[in-house]
């Protein structure tokens, strides 16, 4: 009896198989092979689903193709949900029976999703970034050159490998690629909240911890001059960490709470993209791209050799890389080329808005109007790889630029900048007239600036060359005009070592011109280091214009440790805008290399100078009467030149003079102390007498 039950049932299931089998073949569903256990069965394009009677016990099947066979094949898997709430995609559908199956690659391509090598993929495009999205699934574009033309943006939250060459047409201007974040930002309340103050980190944000934020408020960071230029506003973008404080400090401070809308976001998931190739092509027909080609919008995002390039540069593009309101993006060696939209004022390559902490490695970015730009990026570091025209920063804060080369265009400067904190580490400058500029427009740079062993080389500029500088007398590096109110100057300037080739007439290291607004002045200004200066161009260490109507708050401090030689330059150069001593600086020079003085008594309150060698001491105004200004000089060789009689009492203390000194102070306004002459003979007769009182 349990024999012919067991037959019975092996007999039932054998006809359920056969039944099953029929509904295949009636179905034009015919297996490829033995069907194994999680193997997917073969079967047709996936455009074919609708005819397919797929028994249930199958889970996964694989399609010849998408469209057309050989081209997109994939596996699907079946949905657990058997309703018409979902939605027929290209990547998601239905078989006969009415069950939903749904594309199961952990690598996506175009082609799983629709027909490309149209004249016009972007439909296609389309629906591959939505499967990439909806599905959280990374994704491959093939080799091959793709057309994309369409109206709206191509969004992508994952990241991937590009094989082939995405073509897009300079009279499109409204198609972009966007990664863009996982989740939308949620606005947040700061009630509670420390005072939103600079440098301040612990602020007890609590609601906001491990988010990331961006900070926007209606407050006026800086005007702008220029006439219609809208003011800068004040915001930032940071991260906040579990115990409710910033992990950096913030940049801005916040006075009017009220003013302040708080958007906090989740850190989006990191990616990683690899080898994207873009190409605008074709004619612009006056169509002008206002924003980036690609368009970073979330954290974390790593690029890898993205090329981005337009095939005709005489037909201008206006941005061609764009990151904003997101943390830590990472470019390792871009390729950028042809941003040059000069007419309009833009033609950027990579432009970071309200940024923090991203990186540009090995870059090489050609022919743009401005290689690197940017506005309210923090933490923003450039090292390495080659760039040509400016990195111009709107306003910025705690940049690094390190290990690069920047050709520059003639009149312009390798670096352009206003914000706060600067760092300039082995730059090459080839042609251009200045390394580092404070933009006129928004003439503000606080903080800590420092450049570090600085190599420019340049040829055939009208002017004068400025190593750091707010401002020339004559050139393109105009001076500031009055109406961007207060005017922050470094807290600290750090100039080490160089190699200087230029033909110009005269070679500023660091130059500050008449400002004619208020504006808090330089505080310590420091050269030291190894230098070459080579050609005949006249260097001259720092230049200070003291004015004591418009200067504010303090004196500045200059400090020049050699050895330096500045040949028959200036090592340090003060002139006075009036005859009070207030503002006045101090000026300490050890082991001078060579070079001269110049210096109003009204602009330098004491001077001190040790060791080395040292020429002439020059009055700035030898009319001017002479101010409290206390000048001492000691361990010095005395080289020859002059020392101008009106700078009030000098003090010479064990000095040698090697070389002679027609013109000298009288007896009444000198102090030597242990001096002595190489040659006396050398020497006028008033100066021998001086010596030998010492």
């Amino acid at each position: 009896m349990t024999d012919q039950a067991d037959e019975t049932g092996l007999m039932r299931k054998v006809a359920d198989r056969r039944t099953a089998l029929t509904i295949l073949v009636s179905g034009l569903l015919l297996p490829s092979g033995t069907l194994k256990a999680g193997v997917p069965l073969h079967i047709g394009l996936f455009t074919e689903f609708r005819r397919w009677r797929i028994p249930a016990d199958i889970q996964t099947v694989r399609t010849s193709g998408h469209s057309a066979t050989k081209i997109g094949s994939a596996v699907y898997e079946r949905l657990p949900v058997y309703s018409d709430v979902l939605e027929e995609t290209g990547f998601r559908t239905r078989d006969a029976l009415g069950h939903w199956w749904e594309l199961a690659e952990e690598r996506i391509t175009p082609q799983m999703c629709g027909i490309v090598g149209t004249p016009d993929d972007h439909v296609t495009f389309h629906e591959w970034a939505r499967a990439t999205r909806e599905l959280r699934r990374e994704w491959v574009i093939p080799e091959g050159t793709y057309t994309l033309n369409g109206t709206q943006a191509l969004a992508l939250r994952t990241g991937g490998r590009c094989y082939g060459t995405l073509l897009i047409p300079k009279n499109n201007s409204s198609f972009r690629i966007v990664f863009e974040r996982d989740l939308a930002g949620t606005v947040i309340k700061t009630d509670g909240w420390r005072p939103l103050s600079r440098g301040v980190r612990a602020v007890g944000a609590h609601n906001a911890a491990d988010k990331n934020l961006f900070i926007n408020s209606t407050e006026v960071l800086i005007e702008r001059d220029g006439g219609a230029s809208d003011p800068y506003i004040k915001q930032e973008f940071l991260r906040c960490g579990p115990d409710g404080s910033f992990s950096t400090p913030l940049v801005c401070s916040y006075d009017d709470p009220k003013a302040v809308m708080v958007t906090a976001h989740e850190p989006s998931l990191p990616i990683r993209v690899e080898g994207l190739r873009i190409r605008r092509t074709g004619s612009p027909g006056g169509a002008l791209a206002d924003r980036g080609v690609v368009v970073c919008e979330r954290d974390r995002a790593t690029f890898d050799d993205l090329t981005v390039s337009n095939d005709d540069p005489t037909q201008p593009l206006s941005v061609m890389v764009e990151i904003g309101y997101c943390a830590d993006v990472t470019f390792n060696r871009p390729k950028i080329q042809g941003a040059n939209d000069i007419a309009n004022g833009l033609g950027y390559g990579l432009l970071f808005a309200t940024t923090i902490g991203c990186r540009i490695n090995h870059g090489r970015i050609l022919d743009c109007r401005e290689a690197v730009s940017g506005r309210h990026n923090v933490d923003l570091h450039i090292s390495g790889g080659e760039y040509s025209c400016a990195i111009d920063d709107h306003w910025g804060d705690r940049m690094r630029i390190e290990n690069v080369l920047i050709a520059c265009a003639q009149g312009g400067a390798a670096v352009q900048y206003a914000g706060h904190d600067l760092l300039l580490s082995n730059v090459r400058q080839v042609n251009g007239r200045a390394l580092l500029v404070i933009r006129d427009d928004t003439p503000s740079l606080g903080g800590a600036v420092t450049l570090l062993d600085s190599n420019v080389f340049s040829r055939g500029e009208k002017g004068d060359y400025y190593l750091f500088s707010f401002s020339s007398p004559n050139g393109p590096i105009r001076p500031p005009r009055s109406g961007s109110g207060k005017i922050l100057l470094p807290d600290s300037l750090t100039i080490r070592g160089g190699s200087i080739d230029v033909d110009a007439p005269t070679t500023w290291i660091a130059y500050l011109a008449a400002l004619a607004a208020p504006h808090r002045n330089w505080g310590r200004v420091n050269l030291s280091g190894e230098w070459t200066f080579k050609g005949n161009s006249l260097p001259v260490g720092v230049i200070l214009f003291k004015d004591s109507s418009r200067q504010e708050e303090r004196a500045t401090e200059i400090i020049v440790d050699g050895p330096i030689n500045f040949k028959t330059g200036y090592a340090v150069y003060v002139t006075a805008a009036d005859s009070r001593d207030t503002r006045a600086a101090s000026v300490r020079i050890t082991n001078l290399g060579g070079g001269n003085l110049r210096y109003s008594p009204h602009g330098v309150a004491s001077m001190s100078v040790s060791g080395g060698r040292l020429g002439s001491i020059e009055n700035d105004d030898p009319s001017e009467p002479a101010g409290r200004s206390s000048s001492r000089f000691s361990s010095i060789e005395m080289t020859g030149g002059f020392v101008r009689p009106t700078l009030g009492k000098l003090r010479f203390s064990d000095c040698v003079f090697t070389g002679s000194y027609a013109v000298f102070p009288n007896a009444d306004d000198v102090e030597m102390v242990r001096v002595r002459a190489a040659d006396k003979a050398i020497l006028p007769a008033h100066v021998r007498r001086l010596i030998a009182l010492s």
